[in-house]
This record gives C-alpha cells, sequence and structure tokens, in this order.
C-alpha cells in the first residue's frame, strides 16, 4: 500500500473502494466499506482474484476485458469516464446491485498498473426501479389486452398513445392515429367530440356518457359509443392532457330500441286485450242478468208450481249466474285498474259489523266444504275511512280464496285488531300453502297457485290483484305469510278514520 502512496484515507471515504491489480487481476486493497457491503475482510480478500466479488455468470466477461486492458491500455468501461450498474456478490453468496465507476491508476514505483473502482450500493434503488419497471409492463400490458378502447391526448388534442382497442374501435391502425389530432383521425366524429375535450381541459372535470352518437369518417356510418373523458394531471399539478376510455355501444343500442318496440307493441296488444275484456263484460251482463232474472221468477214459481227437482234444477241455475256475473265484475274492475279509472270513495265507516258482516256470508260455503270459518272480531273497533263496499270485496275475495285452497276438516281464521292508525285484518287457513317462488306471482292479473290444465279450483285469477289495487287505493298495504303444506296468512292494513269523524 505504500507502494501507491494511498495510505489509511481509503477508510473515511463512504463509498467501497477496491483496488486490483492490473497484471495479476487480484485485489490489492479494500477499504472498511466495501469490507462491510461485500463481508470480506480485507485479509481475506487481498490477494484474491477480482472475481470473488462477481456473481459467475459476469467472470468471463470480466477476464475477457482486463485482459483487453493490459494489452491496450484501454477499456469500454475505464474509457467512458461513466458508472455502469450491475450485480455484485456478497460472502454468503446473496446478489446485490452496484454503482461501479473505475479507473486506472499508475504507480510511482515500477511499471505495475492498478485499477481503482468505487462501488456504491444501489439495490435499494434498483429494486424501486424494477418494481415500478413490473408495475409499468404489468399495467400496459393490461390496457393493451383491456377491451375497452383507450386513448390519451394531449393539450392540442393530439393522439399519443392509444390501445388496440381502440384501434379497432376506430377502425384505423395506430400508425394512422398516434401523432394526429381528433379532426383527421375522427373525421366528421370530431364534431361531436371536440367541443366535449375542450370542455374537460376547461372544466378540469371528467365527461361520462352513454350510448353516445358519433358519425365516423364522412358521416355515413354512425355508432354509439360508451365515453369517459378524465383529464390528466402530472405529480406537479400541470395538466398533461385528457385519457379517453370508450367502448361500442351500437349493438346494445340497436337491441334497446328493438325492445323498445316489442314493448309498445305489448302494451298495444294488452290495451287490446283490456278493451276486448272491458266490451265482452258489458256485453255478457245482460244476457246473465237475464238469465238470474227469468231464473228467480221460475223459482218464485210465478210461472207456475215446480216440484222438488225442478227448483233444484233453477238453483243450479242461479248458482251458474251468479258465479258468472261475479267473473263479469272482477274483468270490469280489471279494465278500470288498468286503464287508470278505478276509485274509491272513503268515508267513516264502522269496522266490527263491516268485517262481521263480510265474513258471515260465506259461512254457507264452509260449511258445506266441511271446514270451521271462526272470527275474532272485537265489537269496539274504531272506524275505517274506506268505502265499504270495496272493503267488504277484498274480505270476500281473500275468504273465498282461504276456503279453495283448504281441504274438507281444515279451518279458515278471521281476527281483526287496530293500533293508532292501522287496523290490520288477518285471514288464516290450514290449506295447502304457498312456496316462495309463488309469492311473487300472487298479486299479478290472472294467476293462481295452480294453474295447471287439472286444477281442482276454479276462477281465473283476478281475485288477489283486485283486492291489491283496492288496498293501496286505501294507502294501505297487503301481504301474505305461508309454509307449503301448513297454510297461509293474508293479512290487510287499512286506516283508521280520523278521532270523532264516525
Amino acid at each position: 500500500m505504500q507502494d501507491l502512496g494511498i495510505g489509511l484515507l481509503f477508510d473515511h471515504i463512504r463509498d467501497a473502494i477496491v483496488v486490483a491489480d492490473v497484471e495479476s487481476d487480484r485485489i490489492v486493497l479494500l477499504n472498511r466499506v466495501a469490507e462491510d457491503l461485500f463481508g470480506y475482510s480485507a485479509e481475506e480478500a487481498i490477494g484474491q482474484p477480482v472475481t470473488l466479488l462477481m456473481p459467475e455468470r459476469y467472470k468471463a466477461v470480466h477476464l475477457a476485458g482486463m485482459r483487453h486492458f493490459r494489452e491496450t491500455g484501454h477499456g469500454r468501461l475505464i474509457d467512458s469516464n461513466r458508472a455502469l450498474e450491475l450485480p455484485g456478490r456478497h460472502q454468503s453468496g446473496r446478489e446485490f446491485y452496484l454503482e461501479l465507476s473505475l479507473s486506472p491508476i499508475p504507480s510511482r514505483i515500477g511499471k505495475r498498473r492498478f485499477v481503482l473502482a468505487v462501488i456504491r450500493d444501489v439495490t435499494e434503488r434498483k429494486n424501486a426501479e424494477l418494481a415500478l419497471a413490473e408495475q409499468k409492463e404489468l399495467l400496459e400490458r393490461l390496457i393493451t389486452h383491456m377491451p375497452a378502447a383507450i386513448a390519451f391526448l394531449d393539450r392540442d388534442l393530439t393522439y399519443r398513445w392509444n390501445n388496440p382497442a381502440h384501434s379497432r374501435l376506430i377502425g384505423l391502425p395506430a400508425e394512422r392515429i398516434l401523432g394526429r389530432r381528433v379532426e383527421a383521425v375522427l373525421g366528421e366524429g370530431a364534431r361531436t367530440v371536440v367541443p366535449l375535450l375542450k370542455r374537460v381541459l376547461e372544466s378540469d372535470e371528467p365527461f361520462h356518457a352513454q350510448a353516445l352518437p358519433i358519425r365516423l369518417g364522412d358521416g355515413a356510418v354512425t355508432t354509439h359509443w360508451d365515453l369517459s373523458y378524465v383529464p390528466i394531471r402530472d405529480a406537479s399539478g400541470t395538466q398533461l392532457g385528457i385519457l379517453s376510455l370508450a367502448s361500442e355501444a351500437t349493438e346494445r343500442v340497436a337491441v334497446e330500441r328493438l325492445q323498445r318496440q316489442r314493448i309498445e307493441e305489448l302494451q298495444h296488444l294488452s290495451t287490446l286485450k283490456d278493451q276486448f275484456l272491458s266490451v265482452l263484460s258489458h256485453e255478457l251482463r245482460t244476457p246473465i242478468q237475464c238469465v238470474t232474472g227469468f231464473g228467480s221468477l221460475l223459482d218464485d214459481e210465478v210461472a207456475g208450481p215446480l216440484n222438488a227437482e225442478q227448483h233444484a234444477f233453477i238453483k243450479k241455475i242461479l248458482g251458474a249466474s251468479d258465479v258468472l256475473i261475479g267473473l263479469v265484475n272482477d274483468m270490469l274492475d280489471m279494465s278500470s285498474i288498468r286503464a287508470g279509472k278505478f276509485l274509491v270513495e272513503p268515508s267513516p265507516v264502522p269496522a266490527s259489523p263491516l268485517i262481521a258482516g263480510a265474513v258471515e256470508a260465506y259461512r254457507a260455503p264452509a260449511t258445506e266444504k266441511q271446514l270451521r270459518l271462526s272470527w275474532d272480531v272485537p265489537a269496539d273497533l274504531p272506524c275505517l275511512w274506506a268505502d265499504s263496499k270495496r272493503v267488504a270485496q277484498v274480505i270476500g275475495k281473500l275468504v273465498d280464496n282461504a276456503i279453495k285452497f283448504t281441504p274438507a276438516g281444515g279451518s279458515v281464521a278471521v281476527r281483526a285488531r287496530a293500533g293508532k292508525k292501522w287496523l290490520v285484518l288477518s285471514i288464516a287457513d290450514s290449506g295447502i300453502g304457498i312456496t316462495p317462488e309463488q309469492h311473487a306471482l300472487l298479486f299479478q292479473p290472472f294467476t293462481q297457485v295452480d294453474m295447471s290444465s287439472t286444477r281442482s279450483v276454479g276462477g281465473i285469477g283476478l281475485g288477489l290483484s283486485i283486492s291489491k289495487a283496492i288496498v293501496e287505493a286505501h294507502h294501505g298495504r297487503i301481504g301474505v305469510r305461508s309454509i307449503p303444506g301448513k297454510g297461509s296468512l293474508f293479512w290487510v292494513a287499512l286506516p283508521l278514520s280520523p278521532p270523532g269523524s264516525c
């Protein structure tokens, strides 16, 4: 070391210092920082080949470089006066990144030549750069393969970057897009998007649109895009340009247009159906009333005496007429509901007699089917604010349904209780019950729990939908709870009359 005239000054330098003899390519000096960096003490390293400090894969390149330097006095790294980043090798075998600068050192004694290596550990910085590069590569791969069309435009509205999906959306290769302004790329479509892009730059706020019509090229073709323009700034806050994200919506627009047309057609057909049902119901009502009227006259023996069998036949005729009248009335109600002409006329109504009377009307059908029909209706219930005829209609339909769907030997129980603002009426049966999947269909017109051709219960499935309309016209609510095979409970909440009004 005295030969070099360096002394102990190297130990006070913050960088790692390694000095090698050019002829032998062996280490002649290692300062303390280098000892810590490579894991070798000076005693262990001095006299060892320089390749001790590098990974195996770099040794051949190093040896060739040193041989060239010995022969010519020149080396690519030494002559460049630049630092080089490459891996180093710790005594443990662990690799790390270092920054290396080489300088030739002539000896003051004899012809010996030395090379001074100034080394810095840049592992942390290099790892951060590699991680950033990996993230950038991953982001570029993601953007490249994303189905959304993505592009970046600078503040002059010139395309600077785009992904393949954007080229497909525009219908041009990247080389005919990048470096060109929006007007040159989109043609007629620029009339639509340029004002939007300028607004984003001026307001520094994103813009989003669904199914925006765009006329590409010469305007002969109109496409639709779902579009977002987002202003982009750098870390200092300087506005760089706009990120464009778009996707093709033309097919969806066509499907939605077709769906709207079909909906309009279905609505028209539904209107025709409602009109037909209304006309049919009105036309049926007169002959049915005629049958009922003359049947009653015959039953009263106005035209002469009848025997027991004849009276029984007429009773069946009158019963069938009543069923038909009920169906006709239901269809007329449904027509009014669908036309938005269904009205109720609420007034203060004593609740107890209204409910009891509506339930009592079904005692005979329940008895005939061997069902236990009971009701728990306190006599002191407050008044309802309701249309008494329509509420009785709801109670009748719910009780009738319970009787229809409850097997012989079962029970139907009606219960009413009043709160502060509402009266809650429930009709519980021990019938067949309703599955959760059927709940959503219950209150739809022309729907029953069993709609098969072998169903045993009559009706056209209007009762619950009419009941729902009546209850909601009173600003009330209707619902159901049920367990298949164990029965159902339908409940209705109706408003009470204001205190002192009844």
